[in-house]
């Protein structure tokens, strides 16, 4: 069924900040049959192979975050922006901006903005927040909502013996919502791991007339304020 949001007034939430000044890019009305898959929206690891089967409905998944998007447009001008900044010869050298300032200029339509929410209510999710840069929706729901909403199951995976819980399909949303939602940066419990390792040794050095147990290995990290400290950056 179609959901005809254009009308609906008084969508605003709170925490957003003063309507920006882009052009709304949801022109249709909300056809939930007329569906876009979000491809790569699906963890590596939630395969077959580790399947432990689909979740109860009511599982809680609070403080997701859906994720929104500039029009092509703004990430053109974001981009000239950022480079001015930097540039002594330009008025906007210099110019930082706060998360508002932002979303006024560079961020999604207000009324985008209030479509998307009222459509996520529609749906019964609660929203929680959405960011002040307007790129980012935190709502709180369950897995029954997420596969009627997103046409995605949350499943059990097992993988290494560690229990976890994910999006076994691609996410699917509207069509009408397509230039304004970019997806989830994810439905699942993965957390990510550091591709970098480094060597013991790295801040090793050998050391005479030590205590007992100290055997010339042992590593010393050096954080920001050592750092800051040592080479007297802090003024």
């Amino acid at each position: 069924a179609a959901l005809a949001i254009a009308a609906f007034p008084g969508t605003s939430v709170a925490n957003q900040a003063d309507s920006s000044t882009a052009s709304p890019h949801i022109l249709q009305s909300i056809d939930e049959t007329k569906l876009v898959t979000i491809s790569g929206s699906t963890h590596r690891l939630a395969v077959a192979e580790f399947d432990q089967g689909a979740v109860s409905d009511d599982l809680s998944m609070p403080h997701m975050h859906l994720a929104l998007q500039r029009s092509p447009e703004q990430e053109k001008a974001l981009q000239t922006y950022i480079r001015e900044l930097s540039d002594s010869s330009s008025p906007n050298y210099h110019k930082w901006l706060t998360a508002e300032e932002l979303g006024n200029r560079f961020g999604p339509a207000q009324q985008d903005i209030d479509t998307v929410v009222y459509w996520l209510g529609s749906h019964g999710f609660q929203v929680n927040h959405v960011s002040k840069s307007g790129l980012t929706v935190d709502i709180s729901g369950t897995a029954g909502q997420i596969r009627e909403a997103f046409h995605t199951e949350i499943h059990n995976y097992t993988v290494k013996g560690e229990k976890h819980i994910a999006n076994s399909s691609n996410v699917k949303i509207p069509a009408a919502l397509v230039n304004v939602v970019s997806g989830f940066p994810s439905l699942n419990d993965f957390m990510p791991k550091p591709a970098i390792t480094k060597p013991k040794s790295a801040f090793s050095f050998p050391c005479t007339g030590c205590p007992d147990g100290f055997d010339g290995a042992e590593q010393y990290d050096i954080a920001p304020p050592d750092f800051a400290t040592i080479y007297n950056v802090t003024p």
